[in-house]
């Protein structure tokens, strides 16, 4: 039990020490070095991710509802990824994110990468890393677009 107890203790203690950083639709972004709320502090700039030194921020301005029918909304936006390993931070990779949302599934949406990409399906409520980046760019992208937060689990309101 002393031993468990120990191992969590230091485990908790390196937790402070990893950087992340994580939209949330409260209109907040938390964030950690070396990662900021905003690209070079513009507001139209927000952080959607950040993980091992690499963020990807979404062009505000640029968010556009596609498809808002009975079957459900498409909507897409522009982000450029940043890499804060290199001195000054670079850009790394820019492009347009599509996404999908059908009415008649509360917790599913489905990205795709390229216009004429393949749609992956995910769940909204998926707060595991690999979903990350897909779940908080839906996130912040519905929110600009619908002018609402998306409320996970719940039929939003066409």
């Amino acid at each position: 039990m002393k031993k468990i107890l120990c191992t969590m203790l230091s485990l908790l203690m390196l937790a402070p020490a990893t950087s992340f950083a994580s939209y949330e639709s409260n209109h907040t972004a938390h964030v950690s070095p070396p990662y900021h709320a905003y690209y070079n502090g513009d507001p139209n700039w927000p952080i959607i991710w950040g993980h091992q030194g690499y963020a990807g921020y979404m062009d505000r301005s640029s968010v556009v509802i596609l498809k808002d029918d009975e079957q459900g909304i498409k909507f897409a936006y522009r982000a450029i990824g940043i890499n804060f390993n290199h001195q000054p931070p670079e850009v790394s990779g820019y492009g347009t994110t599509w996404f999908y949302k059908p009415w008649s599934e509360p917790d599913i949406a489905y990205v795709k990468y390229k216009e004429n990409g393949q749609w992956y399906r995910f769940r909204i409520s998926d707060k595991y890393g690999y979903n990350r980046s897909r779940r908080q760019g839906f996130l912040l992208g519905w929110e600009i677009a619908k002018g609402t937060e998306y409320h996970v689990g719940v039929t939003q309101a066409q």
